[in-house]
């Protein structure tokens, strides 16, 4: 700010006074809004026109690496949401603050991606789950497309959506020993909508294990002695080998389960289909005596499936071997049973017992997986997933 001194002689020097300005508000921070835990990010804004320096503040628990007092800094963040700001200064002072939010989300399930090992771990579960998937659907009495399309469906959301980065998601003999009693009674029951609402208790069931992941319950499963586990997951054990004599011996599975099976043996083996009997032998046989050598490079499971499977082919004609079939392309059609209230009390009852024993399987194998693996899973977001996948299952 300048002054002169004027008058009919002319005009004196001039007088002049500077005035220094504390610089604007920076522009908006340029940056990620959404990081992983101890991942190292950058956040600039535009220069100010008459800043000197710069001053950013971070959360408490970030730590500033490089660029504090310049435009852009390095940081490396913490464990908790924050937010990062600046201030533009000069020797009049400071701006207004500049800041942007930033949220900490989960990114555990990537820290340890592999991807030859996650490749080959995929495929090899693939392969040994699609014999399995099919077999507990067979043996559940819901087929083998429900079997297949439970395994695709509870493999892919439960992956998603669950708390464990180790697990992959598909049938399991519990689970289809209850499902088979469920469809059993239903079916003698409703037999017009006796499979609609079998399913409709498999996405009850799902709902449960949502429930019980809300309520953070998922802990306390695991407080469960090992010898009730073990004597129940032994249990199923037997209950499962005793369901396949007969279809081991060249018979459909009859009817009344544990109790029809043991009551039809002394027929069945009358009866006896030799041929099928000698291939589910050489099936067993490959199973447990496939050299220890070799499984690491393919599964026992897939040499017996392929080689047992050609071999009967070859050997004895399609109309003397009981076969799959052939099983419908394209999504399965869906149907809303009626219900009446007698009914849903029995569903209910149904669901609860389907969904605890999906809790525990479940989270018991999470319990295995994390002392393999030395990391910890979350018992509640596994549960969700899990409730979720079964849901869409059903």
């Amino acid at each position: 700010v300048c002054v002169t001194a004027s008058n009919q002689c002319g005009t004196s020097a001039a007088r002049c006074l500077t005035i220094s300005l504390a610089p604007s508000k920076p522009l908006s921070i340029v940056g990620s809004t959404n990081i992983c835990t101890n991942q190292i990010s950058s956040y600039s804004i535009a220069a100010v026109p008459g800043a000197s320096s710069y001053t950013w503040s971070k959360p408490s628990n970030w730590t500033i690496l490089s660029g504090q007092g310049t435009t852009s800094i390095q940081v490396k963040a913490g464990t908790s949401n924050g937010t990062i700001s600046v201030k533009a200064n000069n020797n009049c002072g400071s701006s207004a603050i500049s800041s942007i939010s930033v949220k900490i989300i989960s990114c555990s399930r990537f820290e340890d991606i592999n991807f030859k090992g996650d490749v080959f771990g995929g495929v090899t579960t693939a392969i040994i789950s699609l014999p399995l998937a099919l077999a507990f659907g067979v043996a559940s009495g819901a087929g083998a497309e429900a079997g297949l399309w439970g395994a695709i469906m509870v493999g892919l959301f439960a992956s998603l959506f669950g708390g464990s980065n180790t697990l992959i998601s598909e049938p399991t003999g519990p689970m289809t020993v209850i499902m088979t009693a469920v469809l059993t009674s239903m079916m003698a029951k409703y037999p017009e909508t006796g499979m609609a609402m079998t399913f409709t208790v498999v996405m009850m069931a799902g709902a449960f294990q949502i429930l019980l992941g809300k309520l953070k319950l998922g802990k306390y499963v695991t407080l469960m002695p090992y010898s009730v586990i073990s004597g129940f997951m032994s249990g199923i054990g037997v209950i499962l080998i005793i369901l396949q004599l007969s279809p081991l011996m060249g018979h459909a599975a009859p009817s009344g389960g544990v109790l029809g099976t043991l009551s039809a043996l002394p027929e069945t083996i009358s009866n006896l289909k030799f041929s099928e009997l000698f291939l589910g032998l050489l099936t067993l046989g490959i199973l447990f005596f496939f050299p220890k050598q070799y499984r690491k490079y393919v599964p026992a499971q897939l040499v017996a499936l392929v080689a047992v499977t050609l071999l009967s082919v070859m050997l004895f004609d399609t109309e003397d071997i009981r076969r799959i079939g052939e099983i419908p392309a394209g999504l399965p059609s869906l149907v809303a049973p009626h219900i009446d209230p007698d009914m849903f009390v029995e569903m209910v009852i149904d669901a609860l017992v389907l969904g605890t024993l999906g809790c525990i399987d479940t989270l018991l194998t999470a319990v295995i997986g994390d002392s393999l693996t030395r990391k910890e899973h979350d018992s509640d977001k596994e549960l969700r997933g899990q409730g979720l996948a079964n849901m869409i299952s059903g």
